[in-house]
């Protein structure tokens, strides 16, 4: 009778697969959210484009939105590799092209939609399936590690990007993330991302859509993902314009993203531990909450370096955590064989979420030239959000196996 492989066991045998992992999502389009922050006063200062205006470019990615389940169930009938490769080398091609802009919001919106669907590919849909399928004793720390390459691209590129566009202008930005998935990325996906032979795809298998809407478990993750990554994404697109109005200065205000960063880092490692030894829902109610704290501190129109630094902490510890519950949920609930099809429809939402509140932020200043209705409404979401994920632990079923 065979036996389940101990988590140092893993580790010994799959840790390629995570390394891989955890460089194809730090040079792919998740690190967007992380630095999409540094363009909007360069972009502005350049063609004239208000904050709004800028920000409004999250609206693309409702197209991405649509199209993530559709390229899940690609990723589960063609397998990791072929998709993530693919989808890298189009995001690199794309982010070249965005150099060629001449200041029209129309091509910056155009080209970024294509960008957006193409960078599908080298989000959380492909790299967390081979990670997942890999681990079961260590998933949620194996997948929290994966997800790392992110919060470590998030902690030096956004000083880095700040640095090379005040020099060399805005191109500069969009030069540097395309270089890194033509050069990083592409060779990492190639060389160290497969499968588990056993979940490597086989036959053409049918999503039984009916019974996965009729699950509970389903709708809660859904609803908490919409209603945590709505204001998340807001505070964090707007964030250096924030604090800069707070009273701090650009290049502070870029190290705080670097302090975001640090703290998803901390965040994925730490949550993604305690998601195999504690109960789930616990874990994941907790993390969706932290923010609140962020949240406050950012109200007042005042905002000190201490202040600037601990609202930086707690989102970014939220932030690690999200994608890694989402793959360890869909998996322990779910299990592998529609992963990347169910990965997609969270991710759908997640990006749904995201273009809501970058253009509620967005639109919340061009109209009252302040944050603070914005984040007054973020708290009432995160409240929302933990309770949505801590009734998942009320339900008993297993929907899919």
């Amino acid at each position: 009778m065979s036996t389940s492989p101990t988590r140092a066991q893993e580790w010994r045998q799959s840790w390629p697969v995570v390394l891989g992992s955890a460089i194809g999502l730090g040079t792919g389009f998740s690190v967007w959210a992380y630095v999409s922050s540094t363009f909007v006063l360069p972009l502005g200062d350049a063609f004239g484009w208000s904050r709004g205006q800028v920000a409004g470019v999250a609206a693309t990615g409702l197209l991405g939105a649509a199209l993530a389940p559709v390229l899940g169930a690609l990723v589960d009938r063609l397998g990791v590799r072929r998709v993530a490769l693919t989808s890298t080398a189009l995001l690199g091609v794309l982010y070249f092209a965005l150099t060629m802009m001449n200041g029209s919001l129309t091509v910056f919106y155009l080209v970024f939609t294509v960008l957006g669907v193409a960078g599908l590919g080298t989000i959380g849909i492909t790299y967390t399936r081979a990670v997942a399928g890999w681990f079961e004793q260590s998933r949620g720390l194996a997948l929290g590690v994966s997800l790392l390459g992110v919060s470590v691209m998030g902690i030096f590129l956004p000083p880095i990007l700040s640095a090379a566009m005040a020099q060399y202008g805005w191109t500069a930005g969009f030069q540097i993330l395309g270089g890194l998935a033509l050069l990083v990325g592409l060779p990492a996906a190639f060389f160290l991302v497969k499968e588990r032979p056993e979940n490597k795809p086989t036959e053409r298998v049918r999503t039984p859509w009916r019974k996965l809407i009729a699950s509970p478990i389903f709708w809660l993750l859904i609803v908490s993902i919409l209603l945590v990554n709505v204001p998340g994404a807001g505070i964090l697109g707007q964030f250096q314009p924030i604090l800069v109005d707070g009273g701090l200065s650009r290049a502070q205000a870029a190290g705080m993203l670097s302090i975001y960063a640090g703290s998803v880092f901390v965040g994925r490692l730490g949550f993604g531990f305690l998601l195999d030894r504690l109960p789930p829902v616990a874990i994941a109610a907790t993390a969706f909450t932290v923010p609140i704290i962020g949240a406050v501190l950012l109200i007042d129109g005042q905002i000190t370096h201490t202040e600037a630094l601990v609202a930086a902490a707690t989102l970014g510890l939220a932030a690690g955590a999200e994608i890694d519950i989402v793959g360890f949920f869909i998996a322990r609930y779910f299990g592998m064989r529609y992963y990347a099809t169910l990965f997609g429809i969270m991710m759908s939402a997640l990006v749904i979420a995201n273009a809501s509140g970058n253009i509620l932020y967005g639109r919340v200043f061009d109209t009252t030239g302040g944050y603070g209705d914005a984040l007054i409404w973020s708290i009432g979401g995160y409240v929302l959000g933990g309770i949505a994920i801590l009734l998942i632990g009320r339900v008993r079923e297993r929907p899919l196996l």
